[in-house]
């Protein structure tokens, strides 16, 4: 079962979020009311969530705290919300190694739309 923890502030979007997510089989679903980077970071240290969903002003605002998830938790995926459109921003943490300077290359290439140049 793929657990899904909810940490959206506004309450219209977090109930319909749950409500469309917990009608779905294989979905364990939890959800916080709270915009506080150490309750949340408690909270999926206590839950092991596979995903977590956030509220777009909410994600921009906690960059380097959500780096430090992907740090602490690399399996984490992060679905970031916009309640004002229909776009779905999805993070996950990629891990490379690289052997030589041309991996690197590769790596950047690796992205949509490739390397880009002027």
């Amino acid at each position: 079962m793929k657990h899904v923890l909810i940490a959206v502030q506004a309450n219209v979007l977090a109930t319909g979020i749950e409500s469309v997510l917990k009608s779905v089989d294989g979905l364990a679903v939890d959800r916080i009311a709270i915009n506080d980077n150490n309750v949340i970071r408690a909270e999926i240290d206590r839950l092991q969530p596979a995903i977590l969903v956030l509220e777009e002003t909410q994600a921009a605002a906690q960059v380097l705290p959500l780096l430090e998830l992907f740090r602490l938790h690399p399996e984490l995926k992060i679905l970031v919300v916009n309640a004002d459109s229909n776009v779905v921003q999805v993070y996950e943490r990629r891990e490379l190694f690289l052997e030589a300077g041309i991996d690197l290359v590769q790596a950047v290439q690796s992205f949509d739309g490739g390397l880009v140049r002027d």
